[in-house]
């Protein structure tokens, strides 16, 4: 068994970390991870590749639209995402018609953390990891498109 820890934010209530520099909201109602960065930004700094152009998924039962990328390595504390596929959309879907900066700029979905423990400690600001013997910090997430519908493959489950 591994353990770990990474500080959170203080940004509110929110269970906001820092991956790659730039801040990450955790969201365990989320299935699929979701970036809002720049084509620019994701192949300079994550040698991304666009896998999928023009899909979507209901989020609140609207659609929300975007494409798929892989990034070369995706790091969240120990944990490893070797060409990790990522839903990106554009910065509007954060912040809707304001022109501030977005709070976040990737969404880590509850599937990133398949098979693990982890704990979300507000009260000392902590993201608690507990990797069991049987799971790897080495992570295979892959988004497939079956029948019109995303869905998410971690570990190939």
């Amino acid at each position: 068994m591994k353990q770990f820890t990474v500080d959170m934010k203080n940004v509110g209530s929110k269970p906001i970390v820092s991956v790659h520099g730039m801040y990450a909201l955790i969201d365990t109602g989320a299935d699929i991870p979701v970036c809002c960065l720049s084509e620019t930004v994701i192949k300079t700094v994550f040698n991304g590749k666009r896998v999928l152009s023009r899909c979507s998924f209901n989020s609140f039962g609207n659609p929300v639209y975007g494409e798929i990328y892989t990034f070369e390595m995706f790091r969240v504390g120990d944990l490893m995402f070797p060409n990790m596929h990522i839903f990106v959309v554009p910065e509007s879907v954060f912040l809707g018609d304001t022109k501030r900066v977005p709070l976040f700029y990737f969404i880590l979905s509850s599937s990133m953390f398949h098979g693990l423990i982890y704990e979300i400690d507000t009260v000392n600001s902590k993201l608690n990891v507990t990797v069991p013997d049987n799971q790897s910090t080495t992570r295979n997430l892959l988004i497939k498109q079956e029948n019109g519908e995303l869905s998410v493959l971690i570990n190939s489950i």
